[in-house]
Parts: C-alpha cells; sequence; structure tokens
C-alpha cells in the first residue's frame, strides 16, 4: 500500500507541474505615446457635423484620465471602454456646449457618410454628433468616448473603427 500511495502522489505531482507549465501569462505592452492614432467614424447619412474634442490623456500602462480643465466637471473615465460610459459622454457633452469649448476638428459626413479624424495622437475624445435632418426625418446621434488606443484581445490598437446608431 505504501508503494501505491507513493505511485499516486508522483503521478498528482507530474499532473499538477504539466498543468502549471500551459499556463500562459499575458503581458500588457505598454502604450507607445508617440504613435499617431486614428478614428473612422461611419455615421451612414450625408451632411451631418461631426466634432471631435480631445478631452484626456493616456498613460504609458493604459490608464486614463480627464485633461485637468474638464476636471471640474466631476466626471470619471473609469471603466471608458463599455456602455456604462454613455451616460459620462452625454454629461461631458453638455458641459463642452454650455462652456462653448471649441472641438479640436469638425468634419462633415459626405456621401458615404464617414468622417476620418487621422493624426491623432494618443488621448481620450469625445465624439458629439450635430443632430440632422436627413430625408425628412430627425436624426439624434450620442455621444461617444474613445481611448485612443484601445485595448482589443491584449493588443492595443491605435486606429479604430466607429459604426455610429441613431
Amino acid at each position: 500500500m505504501n508503494k501505491i500511495n507513493k505511485k499516486i502522489i508522483c503521478i498528482a505531482l507530474i499532473i499538477i507541474c504539466v498543468f502549471s507549465m500551459s499556463v500562459q501569462i499575458y503581458a500588457v505592452e505598454k502604450v507607445d505615446l508617440k504613435k499617431d492614432a486614428s478614428i473612422s467614424v461611419e455615421v451612414g447619412k450625408e451632411g451631418i457635423n461631426v466634432s471631435l474634442f480631445e478631452v484626456g490623456s493616456v498613460s504609458e500602462d493604459g490608464s486614463v484620465s480627464l485633461k485637468e480643465e474638464f476636471k471640474k466637471y466631476g466626471i470619471s473615465l473609469e471603466d471608458i471602454s463599455t456602455g456604462s460610459n454613455q451616460a459620462a459622454a452625454k454629461a461631458l457633452e453638455t458641459y463642452l456646449i454650455r462652456d462653448k469649448v471649441a472641438p479640436l476638428k469638425t468634419i462633415i459626413t459626405g456621401s458615404n457618410g464617414w468622417a476620418i479624424f487621422d493624426s491623432l495622437k494618443v488621448g481620450v475624445y469625445l465624439i458629439s454628433y450635430e443632430s440632422g435632418k436627413t430625408d425628412n426625418v430627425r436624426k439624434a446621434f450620442n455621444p461617444t468616448l474613445i481611448s485612443l488606443p484601445t485595448l482589443i484581445d491584449g493588443n492595443y490598437e491605435y486606429d479604430l473603427y466607429a459604426n455610429i446608431k441613431h
């Protein structure tokens, strides 16, 4: 019986060693703060004003924070990658409009319904849309907060595509 116990313990240790070696450790790369980034926004309609505001910064470890001039609004950028940040985007847009903050850039969508913002620096951006009347139907678009880069499947993506719902 003693030999059987030793064999069982030996087999159990071998199994533990094999499984522990198969565990993968993912190290998240650092954010390249000097890399250019872009946001391609598909609105789907021509003639919509799409405005881009730089509202925050991203550190090398991927953490985000509001720019100093926007901290007075008391808005948190935690969990920016989830839909739960929609309330923060709407509140931030309301403050920016109220305080007449000029956007970094505004693009009017062309016949293809796209607005492309390129040569951007790493940061957090609010995309705001001027409601437009197209095909005699009033369209309302929700503002969007986007972090450049965004962590997707363990890799930082610096060029993002956004399909905006209305």
